[in-house]
């Protein structure tokens, strides 16, 4: 079967031998690759399995340890903690908070 034969056998919706063999290799390439992003995702992104669980007081606490370290009189600051979560999950139109 020659190029002229196979393309049009692929417009008639028949798949020969050798289309099936390119549409196994690329489906192979697609699985290996699949397994490889699961196998080293979290390698590649060390952030997507950090623990950021720390309460409002050790957060603070942390804060006023790193500015002390660095020579700075807290005494005459205010402190204020605020935490946000960034989750896009949620129906942008949705009336009901996250969680």
């Amino acid at each position: 079967m020659n190029e002229v034969e196979s393309n049009t056998a692929a417009a008639e919706g028949h798949l020969g031998a050798k289309d099936l063999r390119v549409l196994l290799l690329w489906i192979l390439a697609g699985l290996v690759g699949a397994g490889i992003a699961y196998k080293y995702f979290f390698r590649a992104f060390p952030e997507a399995s950090l623990d950021l669980r720390v309460s409002r007081t050790q957060a603070l606490e942390v804060a006023r340890n790193f500015f002390s370290a660095r020579g700075q009189k807290l005494d005459r600051y205010q402190s204020s903690i605020v935490f946000s979560v960034e989750d896009f999950s949620i129906e942008p139109n949705s009336d009901s908070p996250p969680g």
